[in-house]
């Protein structure tokens, strides 16, 4: 409340959720056959999970948000849960300078984008993005 005092209503509410099939994690798992006779998973890794892969995306997704990928920002404030499986879940709050903040739909427009990919130009995005598993 007290950010929300100084800054007044955030102006982006981003999610971040932690991907066990993230090929960082998927590298750092043993390949053998566990005491239980099954592959490591992520949930049995989680210093992996949220150290170094997640920690390290979360990092990343800061400094897109400092560099002004939304414009120039005036406060972040994050929380971290942690999912059914142990898997990190972050909810941020970004709250933008008073001359880049959202005010009609073309503002929401320059900031939010959902398209799949061209197959043809891009197929390793393509397909990173309609795999289903």
């Amino acid at each position: 409340m007290a950010i929300c005092r100084e800054f007044q209503k955030p102006d982006l509410f981003i999610t971040m959720t932690a991907n066990p099939n993230w090929p960082e994690v998927k590298e750092a798992l043993l390949k053998e056959l566990g005491l239980h006779g099954m592959p490591q998973t992520a949930a049995d890794r989680l210093d992996i999970m949220t150290r170094r892969v997640y920690e390290g995306k979360r990092e990343a997704l800061y400094k897109e948000i400092k560099k002004g990928i939304f414009g120039r920002t005036a406060a972040m404030i994050h929380t971290i849960e942690f999912q059914k499986r142990g898997l990190p879940h972050m909810y941020l709050l970004v709250f933008l300078h008073p001359e880049d903040k959202i005010r009609n739909a073309a503002d929401v427009d320059t900031v939010v984008s959902a398209q799949i990919t061209d197959p043809v130009t891009q197929p390793v995005l393509y397909e990173v993005i309609v795999k289903i598993e």
